[in-house]
């Protein structure tokens, strides 16, 4: 097994299982002789004797295991050109087994492998070409290096070509390409592999839709314990799409992926024990399986956990607590919390739902300042946060960012300003701006007198059921 690397994940791991292992020797006098025969041939500069020991001392197969031999081998068979012994060199330097870490010497080894056609050298090659560990950052040489390898049918390599393809990444986005590539990759049984295409399959993006084909391929991943496959599979049951809604297979699916600690189904489990879908309502269950992502940064998780704190569900009523959890999430950019693990589509849907996250906490932590409740009061700061929220369209800190203007509280009093925030949450529905604006364009405060405007924001905002709306339109409708 070679180092794994989904193009779409956070860190690199490097995973050192020796390659060639081949070389097994039954106990006694046989494998005694064998071993003396192979410790001659190497101390006389055999390169293939020399590889050969370094996997009995990396193995401890018959010999008592010593990284730092099997790095020695290896590097005496390495130098005189012995491609496995390369490729081994290189891992030991990567995982920094037997020798110093060091991610310069695992890319020196394994582009000399690379060189003479060893895919996994190729594969790792690229990988710290896409990393920038080791080496200059470049997203085209890691492309090339993973073409390499996939020509050679290395199965990761093809998923990330695939993956380069679909994002555009130093190649021409193309998600027929993507398919053609991941087919490669999902008919030799990798896993991430079969996932994406069943998710190209069920969207019709580079193939033509068919929701059967891509079930086929969600569940193979699923069923090997891929934990995104787990969790679309979990989706599609919850939703009913491509498939028979099932909320107990929904949960089944979703608990298994978040038992891997899938921070993405961890959040939506939790959600499913908070309103009880699919599952008798738990909220006890939903803050451990929240505090869980939360722990993994996810501004959706701390966000809810505040909430549960703030309205004493699951656990005791802690405003302090809910403060806590608001500001985490709060202080957190959507490009910090979006967990950048998606491809395509399903990035942008998760990046949305982490970004509501922050934004709705940002918008909780004013109004926690403004009361006072788990913090201090504190004007300035209420404002302060509802203008972050704000600025990223949240409808409600809009609005409270112009009654902060109107009343002049903690900034210079600006009937004009109030009215620029109201409109901006006005255009998004919001029922108390569209009467605050509806009394100013009445009144001729900070805009210009229109009536027909006025009747028309206050009308808006009657039919969302605002009763200072209706009672002014109807005291109006008197005068007439």
């Amino acid at each position: 097994m070679k180092n794994k690397y989904l193009i779409f994940s956070v860190c690199l791991a490097l995973v050192s299982i020796l390659a060639d292992t081949h070389l097994l020797y039954s106990m006694g006098t046989e494998h005694a002789d064998k071993l003396s025969e192979l410790r001659y041939k190497s101390g006389h500069g055999d390169a293939e004797a020399q590889y050969k020991l370094g996997v009995l001392y990396a193995s401890g197969n018959g010999i008592a295991q010593n990284y730092s031999e099997a790095a020695k081998w290896w590097r005496l068979s390495a130098q005189q050109g012995f491609v496995a012994a390369q490729y081994n060199l290189g891992v030991m330097y990567g995982n920094g087994r037997g020798v110093e870490q060091n991610d310069a010497e695992a890319v020196k080894w394994w582009r000399l492998a690379a060189d003479q056609g060893h895919s996994a050298a190729q594969y790792n090659l690229g990988l710290h070409y896409a990393s920038g560990k080791g080496i200059t950052q470049d997203y085209s040489l890691a492309v090339k290096w993973w073409r390499l390898a996939a020509d050679q049918g290395d199965a990761e390599a093809q998923y990330n070509v695939g993956a380069s393809y679909l994002d555009g990444r130093a190649v021409e986005q193309s998600d027929a390409e993507a398919v053609k590539w991941w087919r490669l990759s999902a008919q030799q049984g990798y896993a991430p592999a079969q996932c994406f295409l069943g998710t190209m399959y069920a969207s019709g993006r580079g193939v033509e839709r068919n929701n059967i084909e891509g079930m086929k391929w969600i569940r193979f991943s699923a069923e090997q314990g891929y934990a995104w496959a787990q969790f679309t599979l979990g989706r599609w049951y919850d939703s009913g799409y491509g498939i028979e809604q099932d909320f107990n297979q929904a949960v089944k699916w979703q608990r298994l992926a978040a038992e891997q600690g899938f921070v993405q189904a961890q959040c939506s489990l939790g959600s499913m024990y908070a309103n009880g879908q699919g599952v008798e309502q738990n909220f006890a269950e939903a803050i451990r399986l929240w505090r869980l992502a939360a722990a993994q940064g996810s501004a959706f998780a701390q966000y809810n956990l505040g909430v549960m704190y703030n309205k004493g569900r699951g656990v005791e009523q802690n405003f302090a607590e809910a403060v806590k959890w608001w500001r985490l999430a709060a202080a957190q950019s959507s490009e910090e919390s979006s967990h950048n693990l998606f491809p395509g589509q399903d990035r942008e849907i998760w990046r949305l739902t982490e970004l509501q996250g922050v934004i709705k906490s940002q918008y909780n932590l004013g109004l926690m300042y403004l009361s006072g409740e788990g913090v201090k009061q504190d004007n300035v700061e209420a404002v302060k946060w509802w203008r972050l929220a704000a600025d990223q369209g949240n409808a409600e800190s809009q609005y409270n960012v112009g009654v902060s203007y109107f009343q002049g509280q903690a900034v210079e009093q600006s009937d004009a300003k109030a009215v620029k925030w109201w409109r901006l949450a006005a255009d998004q529905g919001n029922a108390e701006a569209q009467y605050s604006l509806g009394v100013m364009y009445g009144t001729g405060n900070g805009v210009k007198q229109d009536d027909s405007e006025s009747d028309k924001l206050l009308q808006l905002s009657a039919k969302q059921g605002y009763a200072p709306a209706q009672k002014l339109l109807n005291k109006l409708k008197e005068k007439e």
